[in-house]
């Protein structure tokens, strides 16, 4: 699987963002992700959709990565993790975006520890 990066315009806030994309077999088109950075996308990819990053590459920019993965093609007809929350459990990315953004407010206002 190969993933290309290029900015964005970024968030109104001012925040930069890089938009990924590839070629998804399973539904036989071109996917755009948006991402703050390529951590973000790498630690996507990696940790929830279980591919192995085998090449990482700066192309002509800071904006512009190459990423070279491995997966498995059963994983690729797989539904992803966003998916499945949203199917299973009814959450969006933005309401465990809101979750999460809730217990660092939690943790930060009293000290407690949520887990």
């Amino acid at each position: 699987m190969v993933v290309t990066t290029s900015p964005a315009a970024p968030l109104p806030d001012g925040t930069p963002l890089l938009t990924a994309r590839y070629w998804q077999p399973r539904e036989a088109r071109w996917v755009e992700q948006a991402f703050e950075t390529v951590e973000h996308a790498l630690r996507l990819f990696v940790d929830e959709n279980g591919w192995v990053l085998r090449q990482h590459q700066v192309l002509d920019s800071a904006a512009h990565h190459e990423l070279i993965f491995e997966t498995q093609v059963e994983r690729l007809s797989q539904p992803s993790v966003v998916e499945v929350l949203e199917a299973e459990v009814g959450l969006t990315p933005k309401d465990v975006e809101d979750m999460l953004t809730r217990v660092d407010e939690q943790v930060e206002s009293d000290g407690s520890n949520p887990g």
